[in-house]
């Protein structure tokens, strides 16, 4: 058996380390998963998958690690510090979540796999037609523009529920604070449209949006900002998105001919599967054995 270590740190919320969790717990692969919260608390171990952060090239380790990477750094000298992790972080392999990410790291000669992101299949709520909220927001909630956008929604009389902890002065807005990942999902299933926005700057429009690929899991009509990443995903999926942008009344929704289309690819088995991640483990492993 395979002792593979998740290590996702004690402040992060990375749905994907529980994914790989839930993943081999299931299907095994001979493959045994813990979730650790640091590299040192490991106590045994194959391999361990990390999501970066700062593992110096320096420090040994008795096991193997896969680097993984689900964005770019951002803010101030942000090219400096991927500058010095890509030269500097320990690693055997590494994941990357898509092919924008992989480019602006550029790592040179090195094996990686691809992995986007994806939605827990066994969470989705049956979706009903007597709806508490019309619409839905899940997601980053101090991003610019945000607030007023929802808040233009809530005047046109729109019922809204934000996921998160923020304040709306307005009586058309709950704001239900930080939810478990399963109420998540039944909170979907009371909603009829799912909110997406994402700045249209770098690097955030280059990035797998979650909540999105959630959205049409759980049958939502999606309302979204137009950006590079949803719109190549819209048009590879065959789905058809109401611009945020267009919206002046509520007619403007209930009259759009919304398509939601076919995520069952994007579930988190499927993405696991599908990534190469079960033979880089084992392969990683072997190595060890030799």
């Amino acid at each position: 058996m395979i002792k593979l270590a998740i290590v996702k740190g004690s402040g992060a919320f990375l749905p994907e380390a529980y994914a790989y969790y839930d993943f081999f717990k299931k299907y095994n692969y001979g493959i045994d998963a813990k979730i650790y919260n640091s590299v040192d608390s490991i106590t045994d171990a194959d391999v361990a998958i990390v999501f970066y952060g700062f593992y110096p090239l320096w420090k040994k380790y008795d096991f193997f690690i896969i680097g993984e990477y689900n964005s770019v750094s951002i803010g101030r000298f942000s090219k400096i510090k991927d500058f010095f992790k890509t030269r500097l972080n320990k690693r055997d392999f590494l994941f990357f979540l898509n092919d924008f990410v992989q480019k602006e790291l550029n790592y040179k000669n090195e094996d990686y796999i691809l992995r986007g992101m994806g939605f827990f299949n066994e969470l989705i709520v049956k979706h009903k037609n007597d709806y508490t909220y019309d619409i839905v927001y899940s997601g980053t909630i101090n991003r610019y523009g945000l607030k007023e956008r929802i808040i233009a929604l809530a005047k046109l009389g729109f019922k809204i529920a934000v996921i998160g902890t923020a304040e709306f002065i307005h009586e058309n807005v709950s704001s239900l604070g930080k939810l478990p990942l399963p109420e998540v999902y039944k909170l979907y299933a009371t909603c009829k449209y799912g909110l997406n926005y994402t700045p249209d700057i770098y690097p955030y429009k280059y990035q797998d949006s979650t909540k999105v690929i959630e959205y049409c899991a759980a049958g939502l009509k999606v309302i979204t900002n137009k950006y590079s990443w949803i719109n190549e995903f819209e048009l590879l999926n065959k789905g058809n998105f109401l611009d945020l942008d267009t919206i002046n009344d509520k007619n403007d929704v209930a009259n759009f001919h919304f398509i939601i289309p076919n995520v069952e690819k994007y579930s988190w088995d499927n993405v696991i599967r599908k990534s190469g991640m079960i033979d880089t483990i084992k392969q990683l492993n072997a190595k060890k054995c030799l």
